[in-house]
């Protein structure tokens, strides 16, 4: 994961092995977004945004995550996908949009997962200077 700008070190949770991973935010897909781990806790596995306009600049999708992080779910990071959940979550962040924290899940193996909580970028930090068009 590269969060250019953000300070050292990362708060990072561990899970045990076999642990299952809480609920968190898995992918976007077709105006839903998909959420794992979802049904033992009582969340849904896909909440509807409306299709209005790139990810990056869709209104209805950035408030619906941004009330997930205020929840405390997790958004997965994805490394082949340019418009996964952490991508989003630090692009917002870059831009100014997310003024606030988000924790990002990955995996460090089929049964081991870790969740590092992603700051906000600051100018200068590890020669960051600012936002690039989301993507690049």
């Amino acid at each position: 994961m590269a969060y250019p700008g953000r300070r050292l070190p990362f708060a990072v949770q561990h899970g045990r092995p076999g642990e299952a991973p809480p609920p968190r935010v898995v992918r976007l897909s077709d105006n839903r977004i998909i959420l794992g781990g979802a049904a033992a806790s009582g969340v849904p596995s896909e909440i509807p945004f409306s299709g209005e306009g790139p990810a990056w600049e869709n209104e209805d999708l950035f408030a619906t995550m941004a009330a997930l992080n205020a929840q405390g779910l997790p958004f997965q990071y994805q490394p082949k996908e340019w418009d996964a959940p952490d991508a989003l979550m630090a692009w917002w962040q870059e831009t100014g949009r997310l003024t606030v924290s988000f924790r990002a899940m990955s995996w460090l193996a089929p049964d081991r997962w870790l969740i590092t909580t992603i700051e906000p970028p600051v100018i200068g930090v590890f020669g960051w200077t600012g936002p690039k068009p989301f993507g690049h």
